[in-house]
C-alpha cells in the first residue's frame, strides 16, 4: 500500500470519512447524506459495541475499504466474471463439502464483522460478496491463494499438497452466498444472527470433507495404489486384446487405427485410444 500512491490517499480518504462520521455523530448530526455516507463507508462498524466487538468492526471496516479499493483496481471486471461463474455449472462441481465450509465461514464472518442483525449495517456483508466474487472470477490473488491452501490433500506419502482448483472454487461459490444470504438477512423484521445457520453449516462441511477424505486412498502412484506397492500399472495385454501393447504377449506385428493413427497390436478388436472397431 505504501507503495502505491492511490492506495495510500484512499486509505487516508477513508480514515477522514469515518473520523468525521463518528464526530457528526457525537454532535447530533444526522441529516441523509451522513446516513448514506455513513452505510456506503461502514463508519458505524465498531460503535456502542464492546472491545470484541471493537475489533470485529474494525475487520469489517478494513473489508469494506478492501472492496472499494479494489473496484478503482479493475475489480469490477473480476466481479462480473465472479457473478457470472457463481450461476454456472463449474459453481459447485468440488463438492458440497466446501461450498458448506465457505457458507458458514461467510456468516460467522458477518456477525464478527456487524456485531447484530441490522440493515444499516449490511454493507459489510456486501463488501465481502464483491470480493468473494472477485476472486471466484480470477486465478490470482490473495483470497484464491488461501481457498486453495484450504482444500488442498497432502499426499500421505510424501506430505506435498496436491491443489484442487475445483474445491477452491466450491468453497469460494459458498463464501459468496453466506454474505449474500447475511446481508439480506438483515432486512428481516425480526432479529435473527446469520451465525447461528453459518455455525450449522460449517459443521455439516468439515464432517463431509473429513469422511471424503478418509475414503480416498493413498497417492503412491498414478494408479492410486497404497503404501508399499509397486505404483505400476497392471498388465492387461492378456487380459484383453483390445488393450493389448505392441509387441507385447507374443504379438506378431503392429497396425495403426485408420481414425486416430495410434499404433497398436495387429490382434487387437478395438482401437484403445478412440474405440475404433478393427477389422
Amino acid at each position: 500500500m505504501l507503495k502505491s500512491p492511490t492506495a495510500l490517499a484512499m486509505t487516508l480518504g477513508m480514515s477522514l470519512v469515518w473520523k468525521a462520521q463518528i464526530l457528526m455523530r457525537q454532535k447530533g448530526i444526522n441529516i441523509l447524506p451522513t446516513r448514506i455516507l455513513s452505510y456506503l463507508t461502514f463508519a458505524r462498524g465498531g460503535m456502542n459495541r464492546s472491545m470484541i466487538g471493537l475489533v470485529g468492526g474494525m475487520l469489517g471496516q478494513g473489508t469494506v475499504a478492501a472492496a472499494i479499493f479494489s473496484l478503482f483496481n479493475g475489480g469490477w471486471k473480476r466481479t462480473v466474471t465472479g457473478f457470472r461463474s457463481l450461476f454456472s455449472g463449474n459453481a459447485l462441481r468440488g463438492g458440497l463439502a466446501p461450498a458448506l465450509m465457505g457458507t458458514g465461514a461467510s456468516m460467522l464472518l458477518y456477525d464478527i464483522f456487524t456485531g447484530f442483525p441490522a440493515a444499516n449495517r449490511s454493507m459489510a456483508g456486501i463488501a465481502g460478496l464483491l470480493l468473494a466474487l472477485q476472486a471466484l472470477g480470477s486465478r490470482g490473488g490473495n483470497l484464491r491463494m488461501l481457498a486453495t491452501s484450504i482444500t488442498s490433500i497432502p499426499n500421505r506419502m510424501t506430505g506435498a499438497r496436491t491443489a484442487q482448483p475445483e474445491q477452491a472454487t466450491s468453497l469460494l461459490s459458498g463464501t459468496s452466498i453466506g454474505f449474500a444470504a447475511s446481508s439480506l438477512m438483515a432486512l428481516l423484521p425480526f432479529n435473527f444472527r446469520a451465525s447461528y445457520i453459518g455455525i450449522a453449516a460449517l459443521i455439516v462441511g468439515i464432517v463431509l470433507k473429513l469422511t471424503a477424505a478418509n475414503r480416498q486412498p493413498a497417492m503412491a502412484g498414478g494408479y492410486g495404489m497404497q503404501p508399499g506397492m509397486t505404483g505400476m500399472a497392471p498388465n492387461t495385454a492378456g487380459a484383453n486384446p483390445a488393450f493389448a501393447q505392441p509387441g507385447a504377449g507374443g504379438q506378431q506385428g503392429t497396425v495403426q487405427c485408420p481414425k486416430c493413427g495410434k499404433q497398436l497390436a495387429s490382434s487387437a478388436k478395438f482401437c484403445p485410444g478412440c474405440g475404433n472397431k478393427m477389422m
